[in-house]
């Protein structure tokens, strides 16, 4: 029972994911402007530099934990937990998201 229940979750987290990443893809490839708004607050403002930043260090994070869930994956053992991230990294983030409230809090303070 316990089982059949566990590969029911399985299949319904599987159908779920790959519902969201066919929604984001088709976003993405029909919208002209899925991603305009990504660096800027406002469409007359240039890029802010904040906001490229904080982009650009959760992208390696996350590349970071990918490559170490394939590394797991592929080491023959089936992994028994989820890839654990070093503080180095965690401490990068937080210092990545001060970094942009900071840059958004000065922002606002301007206006």
């Amino acid at each position: 029972m316990y089982q059949s229940l566990m590969r029911a979750a399985e299949v319904a987290l599987a159908i779920w994911l790959g519902a969201l990443m066919v929604i984001v893809l088709w976003r993405l490839l029909i919208g002209t402007d899925a991603l305009s708004g990504l660096l800027k607050t406002v469409p007359s403002d240039g890029q802010q530099v904040e906001r490229t930043q904080s982009l650009v260090v959760v992208l390696a994070v996350v590349g970071y934990y990918v490559f170490a869930g394939a590394r797991a994956i592929g080491s023959g053992e089936p992994p028994q937990s989820m890839p654990e991230l070093p503080d180095a990294l965690l401490a990068l983030v937080g210092g990545s998201q001060a970094v942009f409230l900071a840059g958004k809090t000065a922002r606002y303070r301007r206006r």
